[in-house]
């Protein structure tokens, strides 16, 4: 009664039932509510539910599976999840990973190494490895992986070594040979101050 799941009376398998006042969405493997637009989640056969991070485990193995949340549909190439009834954007946990919630980012379960994801309602410039607002011009920088921030100097470090690397701050172009940035959206120069050097005076 509690999984709501029946068992063949001559066997170990498991049978599922159709539940009532439900019709199913055999793509999705999911069950709509006859009488309302409400989403409701069968068990798959042979699982069981982590009800902390909504993730599925195989009874007989360690592997996870995935379960679509309700109410929601798949972007397969971003592997991110658009709520069906707006464009609010939500993010599942990647199997075997566990998030680093300061950072946004997350963590191979299995080893140190860390993994970025996109972050919501963004797209990423490959290029410049920064990441814009998909509403509007405005950039927004991700803390690449293994580096920790100067936050006055809006610099990053290597987190291994005390070598600096210097990200493009936003809204700017570089100009490589005067090491010197741009503002986009003017004229306007702004000069960044390198590591162990004198400020320019003006």
């Amino acid at each position: 009664m509690t999984s709501n799941r029946w068992t063949d009376r001559h066997s170990d398998k498991m049978i599922l039932k159709y539940p009532l006042n439900t019709n199913k969405d055999m793509k999705s493997n999911r069950w709509t509510d006859r009488h309302s637009d409400k989403m409701i989640l069968i068990y798959p056969l042979n699982t069981r539910k982590d009800m902390k991070s909504n993730r599925w485990t195989d009874r007989h193995s360690d592997k996870m599976i995935l379960i679509y949340p309700l109410n929601t549909n798949k972007d397969m190439k971003s592997n991110r999840w658009t709520d069906r009834h707006s464009d609010k954007m939500i993010l599942i946990y990647p199997l075997n990973t566990n998030k680093d919630m300061k950072s946004n980012r997350w963590t191979d379960r299995h080893s140190d190494k860390m993994i970025l994801k996109y972050p919501l309602n963004t797209n990423k410039d490959m290029k410049s490895n920064r990441w814009t607002d998909r509403h509007s011009d405005k950039m927004i920088l991700i803390y690449p992986l293994n580096t920790n921030k100067d936050m006055k100097s809006d610099r990053w470090t290597d987190r291994h070594s005390d070598k600096m690397i210097l990200i493009y701050p936003l809204n700017t172009n570089k100009d490589m040979k005067s090491n010197r940035w741009t503002d986009r959206h003017s004229d306007k120069m702004i000069l960044i101050y390198p590591k162990y050097k004198q400020r320019y005076e003006e």
